[in-house]
This record gives C-alpha cells, structure tokens and sequence, in this order.
C-alpha cells in the first residue's frame, strides 16, 4: 500500500506536470497541488499508522519467551492479575479496548502463554459458530486418523459416499484428503450454503482446483460420522470436550442441519469464546494438553500449512488453507498464525510466535458483523501493547464463572405442548418453519427444525425465551403463548431479522413426556436469549 502511494505521488508530481499544456492554467495546476497534497497527507497517515512499536519479525517474541513455561487451564482459567507481569503494557491494552468497543464483537478472548490476557464481553456465553465449525473438523479428522479409523487416501467410492444424484466415476475417485483441503472437484447444492456460485459441474479434476465448497465440509463431517460409528456431537465430546474441561459446551450445541437439496447434513456448533480458546490452546502447543500428547502433532503441523495458495483479494485478507484451516499469508506471515473463519467475524486465531490465542465471536442472531480487516486493526493494536519479557512467576487469579439466580428453567402447560409451524417468509426455499414444544431430559425445550435445540426460561405467566439466543436482562423477544379463538394453541415470536411477530400454530400433540423438574442451579449472566435465526448460514 505504501509503494503504491509512492508511485502515485512520484506519477502525479512529474508525469502530471508534463501533460500541462499551459503551466498558467490555474485550474488545471490548482487540482494538480490538490491532488498531490491528499495523497501526500494520506502517505504520512498511512507511514503513521503502519510505523508502529509492533515487531512482526519472529526474532523479539522468540526472545522475550524464551524462558516460559506454558499455563494450562483446570476446571476454570486463570487469568493474569497485572498485565505489566506478563511482559503488557496495562495503557495500551485500554487503547484496544476503545477501539473494541466500537466493534460489533460480543466476546473478545486473548490467551497468552495459557493464561487469559483479556477478556472482554459475554465470553462465557454460546455464539453460532458457522464456518468455524470446519475447523473443529480438522480436529475430530486427527483423532479419527490417530486411531486409523479414517485414511486419507480413501476415495468416496472407497468409503460408500453418495449423493441424490449419482457421483460421475471421476468424482467418485475424490479421496478424503481431497475433500479437507476443499478442492474435491465435486460441485454439488449444500445445506447450510450462502455460496451459490459454483463451477460447472465436471470442470474441475479431484485435487486440481481449490473452491470453497460446503459439499466438501459436509462430506467430511458424514465421514467422521460413518467410521467413528457414533454422531458427530458425541465423537466431539469425547475426544474434545471432556478432556479440554470444556466449561460451557453441551451435546445440544451441536445439530443436524438438513437441507432437501442434499443427504448430508451439516453440524452448526454453538460454543463460547472461553471454550473455544482451550481448543486454540490445545493446537498452540501442537496437540498437547499439559503432560498428554492428545493429538499428533504432525497432524496439526501438516493441517496448518499453506496446501492451497490463494490469489490475494480473492478469498479474506491475504490468507491460503491448509486442511479446515487459513492460513495467513499477510503482515502476520513471520508470526505463522492461522485460524478458524466464520460467517460475520466468527475466529479463532492461533500466534504460535507470539504465544496467543485470539477468540472473536459476534452475536449473529443479530446479525452484527467485526469485519476482518477491523479485527486485523484490533490485533495490531493488541501485539503493539507487548512491551517486554514477562516475570518468572506473574501473579494469576482463578476466573470464576460469572452467575445469575434471577431466573430458572420452569414447567409449561400441557396443552402448549406439541409441534408448532408458521409461514416462512423471508427464505424462499422453506415454505413453513416448524418447532416442537417439549420435555427432554426433564428439562423444557424448544427444537427448531434444522434450527438446533434450546432450552426454555419462563420469563412471566406464559412468556417465555430460549436460552443462548439473546440476553436475559433484555428480554425484548418473548414466545408468548396463547389460545386462539378456534381453540387451537399458538405462540407470538418476533423474528430480529424480519420485523414482524409471527404466529406459530399447533398442528400436533405432544406424544412422549417426562416428568418435570425445576433447574436449581445457577444460571450463568448473558447465557439467555431470545431472537430466533432460522436462516441458512
């Protein structure tokens, strides 16, 4: 950007002044200085800007940690009592945080060297994911390739893998390694797709060309399931979840999102950023949690290399992919980060130079957004505060969860329970939403189809919100339930992206019952909310 402005500035001074053809032509001499004073003045903001205390050469991070020793969380992190301890300036970390808080980002997490550095917003609340799940994929592929359960070089005809419309014996040949690096050559509609621009059918040998593609994402994930022999949630849990103490996630934040277009579903996960960052933690020290090497780490160092080198400006901010993985190709190239892309802002980002872990989440059911080249800013800002090496021993305080005992999960009436559906008018490939009101393990429940499942919070007398969906302390978008005149049982919800209260309708009873039972514990603070996103993401 700089050399180009040079350029600009040494065209308009000496080409520009030869093309006058009278030098007392005012007008045409006047624009001339106006134009070389704006891009001089945008030069010296852009060499303001750019000149900063930010050392992107490996060699000063590399010596100011030479003699760490990495944290691990236990049931809950630790978090640095003094930034200036850990080698941060306390001043220019607030600096970040002006900036933040302009942001539309609802969580911020930085971890360095296993301790939490900062900790800004709802970041023990759950966040759609979207595209970021691909990453955790790359996980639950090095487990599953740890216990040969899956082998790389499979093909689809290999592994049994269909789709509605037959595979061409080309595409069949697509090998597994094919479909992590997205470039199986196989173009086929995807549930849970924005993208629909793809190549022409055939255009493309398996291997020959990289195009972000959701078949290739979903496909991997019906493979997980296919040779783990258990759902994608479980394999998860068991493998991830339970050994990185994950402190917030749950089966249910996991669901199948299935589409007519296609037979393979895709698994949205919803997770928050403190989890999330113990799964970057868990790749920045290459697979090893505390003394246990839990995942190989050539598998992390194989999937975190460039295997697709991008053209720049085609696809985010100077990155390539590796397997489920961006890699970044930019300014933050010396540093080696990498990271997990999702719809809006949704990131984690890996520094392993640096030592940090970087979690953004952004409330999407809002549909709120932190661009990537404001997050690329914010993190500019963040590494400019390093200041110098850290002490021997920085004093670190448990981070308790956050609770609330405002609220508790509470009973419904019988008759409101059952399978609702309303019009759809906002997505023209679904004619009618659906949700079913009910009892699952004892506790009161929403399921949207292909939405994902909620738990319900009484709010008044027949008012109620789903968990994870908005803050409680809002409460601006209650399901309101009521009997219609004809009898039949219905419920009022506005929808944040349509403007307008939709009427859910019973169209069937609720068969299966448990007995019910009030949540007695606590509730976290920013654990609940209440608009409702029905859209394919």
């Amino acid at each position: 950007m700089i050399s180009r402005l040079l350029k600009i500035y040494t065209h308009v001074t000496s080409d520009h002044l030869k093309n006058i053809q009278n030098p007392s032509d005012d007008l045409n001499f006047s624009n001339l200085v106006q134009m070389k004073s704006l891009v001089r003045l945008n030069l010296l903001l852009l060499l303001f800007s750019c000149s900063s205390e930010v050392d992107y050469s490996s060699v000063q991070w590399l010596a100011w940690d030479k003699d760490t020793v990495s944290y691990f969380p236990e049931q809950y992190w630790e978090k640095y009592k003094i930034p200036e301890e850990a080698g941060w300036s306390i001043e220019k970390l607030k600096k970040a945080k002006l900036f933040w808080e302009q942001s539309q980002s609802s969580a911020l997490l930085v971890i360095y060297n296993g301790a939490i550095l900062v900790s800004w917003g709802e970041t023990e609340r759950r966040f759609l994911l979207h595209s970021a799940r691909k990453s955790l994929d790359n996980i639950m592929y090095g487990f599953a390739i740890d216990e040969e359960l899956v082998d790389l070089n499979s093909t689809l005809e290999d592994l049994n893998i269909t789709e509605q419309t037959p595979l061409t014996t080309q595409e069949k040949s697509a090998k597994v390694i094919d479909l992590i690096q997205s470039r199986s050559g196989i173009y086929f509609p995807a549930a849970y797709d924005i993208n629909k621009n793809s190549p022409k059918r055939g255009s493309a040998k398996p291997g020959q060309k990289w195009h972000y593609n959701n078949w290739d994402f979903n496909v991997n994930e019906t493979i997980i399931e296919q040779q783990t022999g258990v759902p994608i949630e479980e394999y998860f849990n068991e493998k991830i979840a339970k050994p990185l103490d994950l402190q917030d996630f749950r089966l249910m934040d996991v669901y199948d999102h299935k589409e007519a277009i296609s037979q393979h579903p895709a698994h949205p996960f919803r997770m928050s950023a403190q989890d999330l960052g113990r799964i970057g933690l868990l790749y920045l020290n290459k697979g090893k949690w505390e003394n246990n090497q839990l995942i190989s780490s050539n598998w992390i160092e194989e999937s975190t290399r460039a295997h697709s080198k991008l053209e720049k400006g085609a696809v985010g901010n100077g990155s390539d992919y590796g397997y489920l993985w961006w890699i970044s190709d930019d300014r933050f190239k010396s540093l080696e980060m990498y990271y997990a892309s999702g719809l809006n802002g949704q990131r984690l980002r890996i520094i392993p130079t640096a030592d940090l872990v970087v979690v953004n989440l952004v409330n999407t059911y809002k549909r709120h957004n932190f661009a990537e080249n404001d997050q690329l800013q914010l993190l500019d800002k963040i590494l400019a505060a390093r200041t110098s090496e850290p002490k021997s021993k920085p004093d670190l305080e448990k981070m308790e969860p956050s609770v609330s005992t405002s609220t508790e999960f509470d009973s419904i009436a019988v008759h409101f329970l059952g399978t609702y559906e309303a019009p759809c008018n906002f997505d023209p490939e679904v004619e009618k939403m659906k949700m079913t009101i009910q009892y699952q393990d004892d506790d009161l429940i929403a399921n949207i189809e292909y939405g994902g499942t909620y738990n319900m919070i009484k709010v008044s007398e027949n008012s109620y919100i789903m968990e994870d969906m908005d803050c409680i302390e809002e409460m601006r978008f209650p399901m309101i339930f009521f009997i219609t005149e004809d009898g039949t049982a219905a419920f009022k919800l506005e929808l944040a992206f349509v403007l307008d209260k939709v009427i859910f309708r019973k169209i069937q009873k609720q068969v299966t019952m448990t007995k019910i039972r009030l949540r007695t514990e606590p509730l976290k603070k920013g654990a609940l909310n209440s608009n409702f996103n029905a859209s394919h993401t």
